[in-house]
């Protein structure tokens, strides 16, 4: 079963479990248009309590549950389902704060002497207030502590800009814990300097990095306009020291975690910044990205199945053999003219799918397919270069009349 919502990371999962030689079928709980079209795909009913969930892969001879989204991870899926001996892929709630606490994440951080930025913790707007008056560097980063969907993030360029982003935040929710933390600097040698890392990580504290992948946050062209889910992603990204990352962050993170008594069975997702003085974490999350995901699915070639099992079962992952690609791989988000917000539910062209066309809030009506969300789906393609896949992506987009939809044409240029 992969549970949880039905993003284009979940079509993702769904297509690469599917095609394991391992699996029979794959049951999920939500779905789309592309999840739709899957092969030997079980679409059950929204279970309203976790107990019923592992009822259902009781009943269902459910061997093995990948948990997609970091809410139920959050609240204990994982926990609980293996308290039921069900195999569960995701970490357990201790582990999930890593994510769903970003002052718990930094905290663990300065324990375990991995590198970030320098961060001070506020509950309340006048202690927000006071603290920024401490800050004499700008850009500021205004983070909301809890989940917020890769949404909680303004980057903030004088003092006015940041007390109107606390104050949005305060005005939401006036015990709100915020952080306020330094800008981490940008590698000039970078045409951009952050990257995201996938490690799959076992219950025995082995672990295994996926290839690198390259997200875009902001929702307009150049990095403009407020931050999103994501925008477009691509990898692997090109000469990065991962010897370096490893051994600064990826190793002292698993170890702390050991080290604190807790148990990880999952991936571990580092939002990390290549700063000219060496790598950085900007944020941890505890489930593969969206869109980083579907760009895994087209990078990673392998059987992914075994992987995910030892890594459930607290098995080796180090010696389970994973073959990639080589080359590259480019995805644009297409969205609702409207994202950030909804907008309006309008046609989704049928000239957009194809294979590798990863769908998120679709659904399926008659013989047309309905767009109603905000991030709508991923076009993808992988090639034996950057350039080359990202010109075949904007191709396919090209070819068709978007109408309500929009995306970003600035995916991967430059690289």
């Amino acid at each position: 079963m992969v549970f949880g919502g039905a993003g284009a990371r979940e079509h993702a999962l769904i297509q690469m479990a599917g095609k394991s030689p391992l699996v029979n079928e794959v049951h999920c709980v939500a779905s789309n248009a592309g999840i739709d079209q899957t092969p030997n795909v079980i679409v059950a009913e929204k279970p309203d309590n976790f107990d019923r969930i592992a009822i259902y892969c009781s009943e269902n001879e459910i061997d093995l549950v990948i948990i997609g989204p970091e809410a139920p991870l959050a609240e204990g899926l994982a926990d609980m389902l293996r308290a039921s001996n069900i195999p569960t892929f995701g970490p357990g709630a201790a582990a999930a704060k890593l994510e769903a606490s970003k002052s718990w994440a930094v905290e663990f951080m300065q324990r375990h002497g991995i590198p970030t930025a320098d961060t001070t913790v506020h509950n309340s707007l006048a202690k927000a207030s006071h603290g920024l008056m401490s800050r004499r560097a700008w850009p500021v980063v205004v983070k909301y502590d809890g989940l917020m969907g890769g949404k909680g993030v303004t980057i903030c360029h004088s003092t006015k800009e940041t007390h109107a982003a606390l104050e949005k935040l305060y005005n939401n929710e006036p015990d709100a814990v915020v952080l306020l933390q330094e800008y981490l600097p940008d590698n000039p040698q970078m045409v951009r300097s952050e990257i995201s890392v996938h490690a799959i990580v076992s219950g025995d504290g082995s672990y295994q990095i996926l290839p690198t992948a390259q997200d875009y946050k902001p929702r307009f062209d150049k990095d403009d306009g407020p931050m999103t889910g994501g925008m477009g992603c691509f990898g692997p990204v090109p000469e990065v020291d991962m010897d370096r990352i490893e051994t600064e962050i990826v190793k002292p993170t698993i170890e702390g975690l050991r080290q604190d008594g807790i148990d990880y069975r999952g991936v571990i997702y580092f939002g990390l910044k290549l700063c000219p003085d060496g790598p950085m974490v900007v944020e941890y999350n505890v489930r593969f990205g969206d869109p980083e995901m579907v760009i895994l699915s087209e990078l990673v070639t392998s059987d992914i199945v075994p992987l995910i099992w030892a890594a459930a079962n607290s098995n080796d992952v180090s010696e389970v053999g994973v073959e990639v690609f080589d080359g590259s791989a480019v995805g644009t988000v297409i969205v609702n003219k409207a994202y950030p917000g909804k907008g309006k539910a309008c046609e989704f062209p049928e000239g957009l799918n194809s294979p590798s066309t990863y769908h998120a809030a679709t659904y399926q009506n008659g013989k047309s397919i309905v767009a109603d969300g905000g991030r709508i789906a991923v076009v993808t393609r992988r090639r034996h270069s950057i350039a080359a896949a990202r010109n075949a992506v904007y191709k396919h987009i090209d070819q068709v009349n978007l109408g309500g939809l929009d995306c970003r044409r600035d995916i991967a240029a430059g690289m």
